[in-house]
């Protein structure tokens, strides 16, 4: 059942329609897909869904409810099948005495069906990166996953963040709005990290990614590795260039002071 209201003050007349819906970006939205050409999609469910009505009058102040019946038939594979529910005024009906209403978006109902007898769920990692500082541990992780299921998948984990000295600095639930990847797409997940500004000891930082599917028994873990300078070494560092620089200069002007000082005691030998 699916209640829609009317917050207004006029009588709204609604068309409802049923579309199929597939993912738009890597980032989760979604993309409205009208079978205009009647053919059936392969994770498509609008043509199986049949809604009890296909339009209803709303009065001023209320709300109705619409029983939307999916139909699982043989023609209905196994596995993850997406669709929607449409809800847009009927702009060919007019009602006497009443305050113009118009609408610029529809409103909409996702349903997301699993047709069990095959459904497989496959998710990977195809892809960890980060923003951070050369001095700093990064304050935000993205990861990529790919769904190469049948299925939705809704994942969940935690990223690990350790420092350069193999302690833990930070470790975030991940996907904490419980979203969810359709079959055969990819979708990538910012993490927020909270970590210590800066690292004082150069060294090798470690970021753990350990995540699941509800159906998985098991965690899958990736590890990736950055190296973090600390500002003490870069100031060291530019210390000893400076100073062999310094060195390198001294000496020329010493072997040039001793040049010279040579160069006076022959001449004055020679004068004698």
């Amino acid at each position: 059942l699916i209640t829609i209201g009317n917050s207004t003050v006029a009588t709204l007349p609604i068309l409802i329609n049923v579309v199929d819906f597939g993912a738009a970006d890597e980032n989760g939205g979604v993309n409205f897909l009208p079978n205009t050409d009647g053919l059936e999609r392969k994770y498509g469910l609008a043509s199986w869904m049949r809604p009890e009505k296909s339009s209803i009058v709303l009065q001023p102040k209320s709300s109705q409810q619409i029983k939307v019946t999916i139909t699982n038939s043989e023609s209905l594979s196994p596995g993850g099948h997406y669709g929607a529910v449409i809800f847009k005024l009927d702009k060919s009906q007019e009602f006497k005495n009443q305050s113009k209403v118009d609408f610029t978006k529809a409103v909409s109902t996702l349903v997301l069906a699993k047709k069990e007898g095959g459904a497989r769920e496959s998710v990977s990692v195809s892809g960890v990166t980060w923003n951070n500082a050369p001095f700093s541990l990064p304050d935000n992780v993205q990861v990529k996953l790919n769904n190469d299921g049948n299925v939705h998948a809704r994942p969940s984990g935690d990223i690990t963040v350790y420092g350069t000295l193999g302690t833990i600095v930070s470790k975030e639930r991940f996907n904490q709005e419980s979203t969810i990847i359709l079959p055969e797409t990819i979708r990538t997940y910012p993490t927020k990290i909270n970590t210590t500004p800066i690292q004082w000891v150069p060294g090798w930082a470690t970021i753990t990614f350990r995540y699941r599917t509800n159906e998985a028994d098991k965690y899958q873990v990736t590890t990736t590795r950055i190296f973090i300078f600390s500002p003490y070494t870069v100031v060291a560092l530019i210390m000893l260039i400076t100073l062999a620089v310094l060195g390198v200069r001294y000496r020329k002007q010493l072997m040039h002071a001793y040049r010279h000082v040579r160069s006076g005691m022959r001449q004055h030998t020679s004068k004698r």
